[in-house]
């Protein structure tokens, strides 16, 4: 089981998932396009509207391949975001809202021959003032 722990806190034909600081917003290709910093009064954009992020990365090492999701399903009520990708593999992920953070848990990935590995994102932020 593969688990992401997001510090932060999914809307096109796209979802939102929030924790008290942060918006996180997934569009129906699988891509995150607006992370939301919810701390601030006036909440601030921290993902470059010209570089959407892809939720999961497949790698293909005898072809020396990422696979990006083609597409995304939401389940929310179950709390399942379901990606399609190019090779045929569908990777089901739960999402889990906490207060201070999300959790994004792999669930399952089908057709995954050949797949050697995942990759959360990578995730594009505008973020430049870091320690």
């Amino acid at each position: 089981m593969l688990t992401l722990v997001l510090v932060l806190g999914c809307s096109q034909s796209s979802t939102s998932f929030g924790s008290n600081y942060l918006k996180i917003s997934i569009n129906d290709q699988g891509f995150i396009y607006s992370i939301k910093d919810l701390t601030k009064p006036q909440p601030r954009e921290l993902s470059p509207i010209d570089k959407p992020s892809p939720l999961l990365t497949l790698y293909n090492s005898k072809l020396d391949t990422l696979y990006r999701p083609l597409s995304a399903e939401f389940n929310k009520p179950h709390s399942l975001i379901e990606l399609a990708y190019p090779n045929n593999s569908i990777a089901k992920i739960r999402v889990e809202p906490k207060d201070k953070y999300l959790k994004f848990t792999l669930v399952s990935l089908t057709n995954r021959e050949n797949i050697e590995g995942v990759q959360w994102g990578s995730i594009h932020t505008n973020i430049t003032n870091l320690f």
